[in-house]
């Protein structure tokens, strides 16, 4: 409606309630009261007396309106409104119009013609509308189009929990919400009022509670059954996946008691023997509604009859209020099971439970299960989580050996925030290892995989990542030594080190390893994004794009921001800017939804720099300042050199070389300084070199592509030796030697082919 009236449509609007349905034309009287002057001043006498006796517009005694005449009215007066604009008619919940406006509307309807009025109607499912029936019946096929209207999807309601409330969700914790509320944002905002008004967390076993203000309208549907009903129901609601078998075994309640009259009020429906609720919040009413012991009492049936272990794990889970070694330990087991098949978030939940449920002389245990828990909220995508947890139980640990555990995972999850505060957690976890190899080879992996994110230190971060392989052999653990090797690869890489292809090798023997764990602790992606700088790019795009769709299938939401954010990159080396600037846009979003700050400055820096290059200026311009303000507290290097080098490049495409040169020379000084030879991460000193000859600057901008050159033809980098070509062109043109530019021009286009 909005978008309408920006166009110059007027609209005309009612919102009917089911309290006004027998309000005779409390419709017509929403949709004219904002235009009712207007409406009734061209009207013959007759019509204008009828029209506002209906809508009690005069004091006038007499009959009731007849509603012919106020039809009659109603159709002229929207052809009179139409002739200066078009008309939107919009009539939102039409199944609760009252039947004087539904007639009156029907009448105008079927004999409007030429004239610019349309109608809009909403209708919610499965209620039915008098006068939608009627338009169908009377209005030709093509005058008339439904569109079902479904649920959100994920994304969707991100946007709109993020624009009505002002926040983001952790991307699992808005997956529960979207499958809570069926899709209907409405519910869903509900939903979540209703989380941060209480404070209310998503537990093992149980569906998040019904908002209290969608209290009567789903209460009172399910108190309208019978009592063996809602038994019944209780059961259904209790199990992810329920049939009428094991609902009866669990109720005790036989199908036609049970199942019929909700089937009936289509509180259910049947696919097959599976019981599917109508709605979400149905089956979270048909939970809280009941009797609490009830509840435990069915749960426990339910863990008794299931087989799966992680489904009858969720129903311990629930029927347990008391610690329980034996308890504890299953779900441990199940969150393992659970993780194994890629959902970090269900698996979780399920060593929450069971940290909860450990009895207090075996502390040890409870610490490490919570441990494990809060970081698989981490790999879930749920960041602030996973850090209130760590904190919360390192702050009641000892120094030694179960605290840096929980310290080296707290630094693995403000890696992706801070990178200087992840790199000192790192250390502090190796001092407090009290020897444990296994610990200071994560811790060590964990240091030299910050220092490559700094891009500082980096031969610090190639001695950490060796130390950490070879702990991870000794230990016999393949995968943490792929993870390490990976590291080691990067920086290697970085520092333009021949033995970078050397160790590429031998982390990829260990990818097998490696294969099921976190997408980023995998060889193969490392390699990938070697691959993206040594200029093979058709290799680098196929490798990310499975990668991409190999996180989704493991559930691993904290590693997709990066993914995304280096196929944008590779996207936009190979000329591909539409591509790049949707992975700019999705990582965003992704990284919000992660708690990712640094991955969400450096996805603003890659939109920045694909903006740029589209000559998009101010766009280009903001989108760079927006990551640069969020480096400070992130600590992303990466970002910083990927936002100056879009500001740079912007500059210098509209002509304003000094100022290109002052966003550029700081990057091009820090990796000079840093030992950063690689060409193809350092683009931005080839228009470093371009604004310093704009500037007559030329033994400036000799000597700093003599040493980009250097590395270009060292490590045979073809783009990079390509843009040398190009510099050496302008060079010469400056200098007036045609011929020889020219030649440099033609080797540039070799090299590019």
């Amino acid at each position: 409606m909005v978008e309408a009236e920006e166009r110059g449509v007027r609209v005309l609007q009612a919102l009917p309630a089911e309290s006004e349905t027998g309000l005779s034309f409390s419709g017509i009287g929403d949709l004219l009261d904002p235009v009712l002057d207007e409406a009734l001043a061209p009207l013959p006498a007759g019509q204008k007396r009828a029209l506002s006796r209906a809508l009690v517009h005069d004091d006038d005694e007499g009959p009731p309106p007849d509603p012919h005449a106020v039809g009659v009215a109603f159709l002229n007066a929207l052809r009179a409104l139409a002739e200066n604009r078009p008309i939107i008619v919009a009539v939102d919940d039409v199944q609760w119009l009252d039947a004087a406006s539904t007639g009156a509307l029907a009448y105008a309807a079927r004999r409007l013609r030429a004239e610019q009025v349309g109608l809009l109607l909403s209708r919610r499912v499965p209620l039915e509308s008098m006068l939608l029936d009627e338009l169908r019946r009377s209005l030709l096929a093509q005058r008339c189009r439904d569109v079902e209207v479904g649920p959100l999807d994920v994304g969707a309601l991100h946007h709109v929990v993020q624009e009505h409330l002002g926040i983001t969700l952790p991307r699992p914790l808005l997956a529960e919400v979207h499958e809570a509320s069926g899709g209907n944002p409405f519910y869903a905002l509900e939903i979540v009022r209703m989380l941060r008004r209480t404070g209310a967390s998503v537990e093992a076993g149980q569906p998040l509670p019904v908002p209290e203000s969608l209290h009567d309208l789903v209460h009172g549907r399910l108190l309208a059954l019978p009592s063996e009903s809602r038994d019944f129901l209780l059961a259904a609601a209790a199990h992810a996946h329920p049939t009428i078998s094991i609902t009866e075994a669990a109720s005790g309640v036989g199908r036609d008691l049970g199942l019929t009259p909700a089937v009936d009020a289509r509180v259910v429906e049947l696919e097959g023997q599976r019981i599917r609720f109508t709605h979400p919040l149905l089956a979270a009413g048909a939970y809280e509604t009941a009797d609490p012991l009830r509840r435990t009492e069915v749960h426990g049936r339910l863990a008794e009859l299931l087989e799966n272990p992680e489904a009858r794990a969720w129903q311990l889970a629930a029927s347990v209020d008391q610690p329980d070694e034996t308890v504890a330990a299953v779900l441990e087991d199940a969150a393992s099971y659970a993780s194994a098949r890629g959902a970090p978030r269900p698996a979780a939940l399920l060593l929450d439970r069971a940290g909860e449920l450990t009895p207090a002389d075996r502390l040890d245990d409870a610490h490490r299960r919570t441990v494990d828990a809060a970081y698989l909220h981490f790999e879930s995508g749920d960041s602030p989580r996973a850090e209130a947890q760590l904190r919360d139980v390192i702050a009641k640990l000892p120094f030694g050996g179960m605290r840096a555990r929980a310290i080296m995972r707290l630094a693995r999850v403000r890696s992706y925030e801070m990178q200087r505060e992840a790199v000192d957690l790192f250390l502090q976890a190796i001092e407090e290892a009290e020897g444990d190899r296994e610990i200071l080879a994560v811790a060590h992996e964990g240091v030299s995989a910050c220092l490559f994110r700094l891009r500082e230190r980096l031969e610090d971060a190639v001695e950490h990542a060796q130390l950490a392989a070879r702990l991870g052999m000794e230990l016999g653990d393949e995968a943490l030594a792929a993870e390490a090797l990976s590291s080691q690869v990067v920086a290697e890489t970085l520092l333009g080190r021949a033995t970078a292809a050397e160790t590429a090798i031998r982390a990829l023997e260990l990818q097998d390893a490696a294969q099921h764990g976190r997408v980023l602790g995998q060889p193969l992606f490392v390699v990938t994004v070697r691959y993206w700088w040594t200029d093979e790019l058709a290799e680098a795009h196929e490798a990310l794009l499975h990668f991409l769709e190999r996180a989704r299938e493991l559930g691993d939401e904290s590693s997709l921001p990066y993914v995304l954010v280096i196929l944008g990159q590779v996207e936009v080396a190979m000329g591909e800017l539409e591509a790049a600037l949707v992975r700019a846009v999705d990582g965003q979003e992704a990284a919000g939804q992660s708690g990712q700050n640094t991955l969400a400055a450096y996805h603003l820096a890659l939109e920045g720099l694909v903006e740029a290059q589209r000559g998009r200026i101010e766009r280009a311009r903001a989108a760079a300042m927006s990551a640069l303000e969020l480096v400070p507290e992130t600590g992303g290097r990466a970002a910083e050199l990927v936002a100056s080098r879009a500001l740079g490049h912007l500059e210098l495409s509209v002509g304003a070389p000094d100022a290109a040169l002052a966003q550029l020379e700081p990057s091009v000084e820090f990796v000079r300084q840093e030992g950063i030879a690689e060409p193809s991460a350092t683009p931005f000193v080839v228009d470093a070199v371009e604004a310093l000859v704009e500037l007559a600057r030329r033994e400036d901008a000799v000597e700093l592509l003599d040493w980009f050159e250097g590395n270009a033809r060292r490590l045979e980098r073809a783009s990079a030796l390509a843009n040398c070509l190009r510099c050496r062109g302008l060079l010469a043109a400056q200098a007036g030697e045609l011929e020889d530019a020219l030649e440099a021009y033609r080797e540039a286009l070799d090299w590019h082919a």
